[in-house]
């Protein structure tokens, strides 16, 4: 019923025009966007197979097809899309395309294994599917068909509208056919298409009754033109229709005369289905029960497989396929594919729900018995209801297990949630449950929370009662599903063996971190040796929150690196653990010591990882950290350059439980940046401008920078307001101090400002007792300085000189240049302009090398009031470049190519040359080879 390759095409010379022009714009290297729409039968199939002969010969075309039974199945059409592709290339030419960021779509393809462990996977697999399009487009222009998009499934749905806006720079063309009323505008591809400008759109129209005399004399020789324009009027010159009507005609012995006319409509053309479903009943049992056998096991399905579900010879089944060919319901192919997908419809939906229920159990058993793909088998077992027996269990098992493997949460929640409607035993039920949770945590679907309860329920043992509880507190924590912290412990068993107490005493002692909850007073309920025997994954994930604990709540820099250095980072990083937050506590802890070198030594080995993974989430993470870690140090450019293009702009909204504490490191950059506006705005997007975060340690980390960001806009009595918060939230969970948030130093500095001396000094004064008790240099240095401006004379230059002599390390640059100025300072009040120069001098170099805009301000300023002249700033060079810039510029010193960089910070590979033309011209450069020498000049 479809056009065969002879037919003709009626009146779509405008169409086949428009679509030779975008095959040749995209072999020429411009990328392009395809949109055909119409109504089902008016020929967008047919439009698409002139695009494949087009493009074959000329470039790489890979084509699928949205169909309305498999549309519930994730990414089946990308897999259709792609596979052909796979299966057809060498094992060295896989290597190739799938390297890089490219390598996270390999699992789907059956090249590798996905992380389980990774927590986007959804995004990594999009991410790296784009990258699988860009690497096959490098080698050879590509056109990417797709059929019916509006039954194509969610997934590949969102990496098409991924894919979409970033075509231009691709030699590849994509072209896509859909009934417009049938796509969900809502949906990730019709939310994409309907905001991107440059789609281009292409609709065939009715055919005109010219046409139409054409279309029905092709199959009615003679036809009167009465007749015709009978059968126009009756299908709306639906290509699809007029062809069936035709063929009905033809079929009943009815002369297409003028005198039959009025006879058109009694055949009721306006539905396919009162067309297609008596001819077919009419071609006899065999010829049925064959189409009902292809409609339930897929267009793609072996005769021999037909054969079988009809328990019919297979001499049969061929002469009920011959004749379903001639007849047009199916087409002329090895497999029994329909003509149409409305015909399988047809067919399909004719049947009672009980007897196709029926078949898609018999399809299951038969796929099953012969070994067939899981997923195949799996797909007809959740079509079929709950069956009521072990082998269907099974199927189902392994058709998850499979899609884990292929990075597609989304499909194995699909197998999991039918085999939870399964008889079951208890164990095989945790089990089922636990896995459902986990990947429904990572799809993000919010059936997992209810799936994680009852595995908990169900735990057989205390090892499986830890692993059920602890992914439910994962689950409660990223998602911000607040807990009363008296209810933590239900679940647990009253003992537990040292590994498991190992990883519950891990989320006691991070957990003031999400939820702002003192858990660390459960921690001895269930004891470990401080110095544990065995180095296992569970034992460095415990070492990484005991420093976190002692670092970040400001209890003591020596025990917080004493358990930082027993970590053994490559365990963690080839268990994949990078992928969780333990390593950016760590990372913390190490700065937050004043180990710099250590945090970025480790950021740098975490990030190259991410790099080679394709995984956004724990970048963003890592990213978000080595920001703090660098401000923490006072070096601004390096932050800036951690910042890049990632972290400035969506990732906030990936991960809602670290969105403070994001935030408050791109406000701290900023703000360091000397651009106050950029911080604000940024508060304002997330809406935290004036509402209170949520009470945790990332919470304390907002109130503290926002209240710092005030006191630079002058509201001295709003960013007291904000310190004093901090001070309540740290305060709610026992935090001593943190070396992050010394919130004393800043109220004493608003307290200050508001002519309340007295209380900044006692403030200032505690602050450097507990600065002290914690033991950083950098904590103390920076302590000491705060109370020496509050304090003023000899006193207070006394203790600059004390803070510069513990801030001696390049390590507290930041700190050291802060403690000059207010030397500076200090010694122009005493009356000693002469001696402020030096330490100016000195603190505006730090300053300018740190890239920290706001303080090389501040320096400049007091050292024309101590009579000094400051150089002139560089308006050109490495303080000329934007963040993204310098990202860029960094990545290419290091010897990353320009796929790399852009894999790198999920960015097109032309938005790379953007920034690194503009950076060398800043830079006065001419190739990379000079960007090394140049970046270590600062």
């Amino acid at each position: 019923m479809t056009a065969s390759s002879g037919d003709v095409l009626h009146e779509r010379e405008v169409e086949l025009a428009e679509l030779a022009e975008a095959v040749g714009a995209a072999l020429a290297g411009h990328g392009h966007v395809v949109l055909v729409e119409g109504s089902a039968g008016i020929g967008k199939t047919r439009l698409l197979d002139e695009v494949v002969r087009m493009a074959q010969g000329r470039a790489r075309v890979l084509r699928a097809r949205g169909g309305e039974q498999e549309r519930s199945i994730p990414l089946l059409v990308t897999r259709e899309l792609f596979t052909p592709y796979v299966e057809g290339a060498s094992p060295e030419e896989l290597d190739s395309v799938l390297a890089g960021a490219a390598g996270s779509a390999g699992p789907l393809l059956g090249h590798g294994t996905a992380a389980a462990s990774r927590a986007d996977a959804g995004f990594a697999l999009t991410h790296g599917l784009y990258w699988l399009v860009a690497n096959l487009a490098e080698r050879r222009p590509l056109v990417l068909v797709v059929d019916d998009l509006h039954w194509v499934d969610d997934a590949t749905q969102r990496w098409l509208a991924y894919l979409l806006p970033r075509l231009e720079e691709l030699p590849v063309l994509v072209v896509l056919a859909v009934r417009p009323r049938e796509l969900d505008p809502a949906s990730p591809v019709g939310a994409t298409l309907a905001t991107t400008h440059d789609v281009q759109r292409i609709r065939p129209r009715s055919l005109t009754p010219s046409a139409a005399v054409q279309l029905v004399r092709n199959r009615l020789p003679g036809a009167e033109e009465e007749f015709c324009h009978a059968a126009h009027r009756a299908t709306g010159g639906n290509p699809l229709l007029l062809r069936a009507l035709s063929y009905a005609v033809g079929e009943r012995g009815l002369e297409p005369t003028a005198r039959n006319a009025g006879r058109v409509d009694e055949l009721g053309a306006r539905e396919l289905a009162r067309i297609v479903l008596p001819r077919l009943h009419r071609l006899g049992a065999d010829a049925l029960a064959v189409a009902r056998a292809a409609a339930i096991l897929g267009d793609e399905s072996e005769i021999a497989d037909v054969a079988r579900l009809t328990a019919l010879p297979r001499e049969r089944v061929a002469a009920a396929v011959d004749r379903l060919v001639e007849a047009e319901v199916l087409a002329a192919r090895p497999t029994t594919g329909f003509t149409h997908p409305l015909v399988r419809a047809a067919v399909h939906d004719e049947m009672a729900p009980g007897s196709r229920s029926e078949l898609h159990l018999a399809a299951a058993r038969l796929l099953d018995a012969r070994r067939a793909d899981p997923e195949a088998v799996a797909r007809h077992v959740v079509a079929a209801g709950r069956v009521g027996e072990s082998w269907a269990v099974t199927a189902l098992d392994d058709a998850a297990s499979r899609a884990i493997a292929r990075g597609a949460p989304e499909a194995a929640l699909v197998h999991l949630e039918a085999a939870l409607r399964e008889d079951l035993t208890a164990t095989d039920r945790y089990r089922l449950l636990l896995q459902a949770g986990w990947q429904a945590f990572r799809a993000v679907d919010p059936r997992g929370r209810g799936w994680l309860e009852e595995a908990l329920r169900l735990a057989p043992d205390a090892s499986a009662a830890v692993r059920a509880w602890g992914a439910l507190w994962n689950w409660r924590t990223i998602f911000c599903e607040r807990y009363d912290p008296a209810t933590v412990l239900e679940g647990l068993p009253p003992s537990l063996p040292p590994e498991p107490s190992y990883v519950v005493q891990t989320h006691f002692l991070l957990d003031f971190g999400f939820s702002g909850a003192d858990t660390r007073r459960y921690v001895e309920r269930y004891p470990v040796p401080e110095d544990p025997a065995d180095s296992s994954l569970a034992v460095q994930l415990w070492l990484s929150a005991r420093a976190a604990d002692e670092a970040v709540r400001g209890l003591s820099a020596e025990r917080a690196m004493d358990f930082a250095d027993r970590v053994d980072l490559d365990l963690l990083l080839a268990s994949r653990a990078a992928d969780t937050p333990n390593v950016v506590w760590l990372l913390l802890a190490r700065a937050g010591s004043g180990d710099a070198s250590g945090a970025q030594e480790l950021a740098r080995r975490v990030a190259e990882q991410n790099r080679r993974s394709g995984s956004r989430l724990p970048m963003e993470w890592m990213g978000a950290a080595v920001v703090v870690a660098c401000l923490q140090r006072g070096d601004v450019r390096t932050a800036a350059t951690a910042l890049g293009s990632l972290l400035d702009g969506a990732m906030l909204s990936q991960v809602p439980v670290t969105r403070p504490s994001a935030c408050a490191s791109l406000v701290w950059l900023h703000h360091e940046r000397n651009d106050l506006d950029r911080a604000r705005a940024i508060l304002a997007a997330y809406s935290l401008l004036d509402r209170d975060p949520p009470p945790d340690w990332h919470g304390a980390m907002l109130l503290h920078h926002r209240g710092r960001l005030r006191r630079a806009g002058g509201d001295l009595t709003g960013a007291l307001k904000d310190h004093e918060r901090c001070r309540d939230v740290l305060s709610s969970f026992d935090a001593v101090d943190s070396p992050f948030t010394p919130w004393r130093s800043e109220a004493a500095a608003c307290l200050l400002g508001l002519g309340r001396r007295a209380e900044a000094r006692a403030l200032a004064e505690e602050q450097v007792g507990r600065a002290r008790a914690f033991g950083g240099t950098q904590l103390l240095g920076s302590s000491l300085r705060w109370l020496a401006l509050v304090l003023g004379g000899d006193e207070g230059i006394a203790l600059t000189e004390e803070a510069l002599g513990l801030l001696a390390d390049a390590d507290v640059a930041g700190a050291r240049a802060r403690t000059l100025l207010a030397q500076a300072r200090l010694l122009r009040l005493a009356r000693q302009p002469a001696r402020a120069r030096d330490p100016l001098a000195e603190a505006l170099d730090l300053a300018e090398r740190l890239g920290a805009l706001r303080l090389a301000e501040k320096v400049e300023a007091e050292l024309r009031v101590a009579g000094g002249r400051p150089r002139r700033r560089a308006v050109t060079g490495v303080d000329a470049l934007t963040p993204a810039e310098l990202r860029v510029v960094t990545l290419a010193a290091e010897g990353l190519s320009n796929p790399e960089i852009a894999q790198a910070l999920f960015v097109t590979r032309k938005t790379v040359e953007k920034h690194l033309g503009a950076a060398f011209g800043k830079l006065h450069v001419t190739s990379r080879d000079q960007l090394p020498v140049v970046l270590e000049r600062t």
